[in-house]
């Protein structure tokens, strides 16, 4: 299993000008550090699993939509 890159104001903002830029692995990368934090924190709000898949899939497809407009404060 291969370890995550610590997430750092800079790990993000790489990220964030690569999906800027259309980079599929960039927005791979997005997903695979925040999917799974999220589809769990989704899945105890709702106390259900299709629904928290459904709520983290429709989570990311907005954030890749509007990441265009994304701005990192320091």
């Amino acid at each position: 299993m291969p370890t995550q890159p610590a997430i750092t104001d800079e790990f993000i903002a790489a990220l964030v000008t690569g999906c800027k830029n259309g980079e599929t692995t960039a927005y791979e990368q997005v997903y695979d550090v925040y999917a799974d934090r999220l589809y769990r924190y989704l899945l105890a709000r709702t106390g259900d699993a299709d629904a928290a898949a459904d709520l983290t899939t429709e989570v990311f497809v907005r954030v890749m939509h509007a990441i265009g407009s994304f701005r990192l404060n320091r």
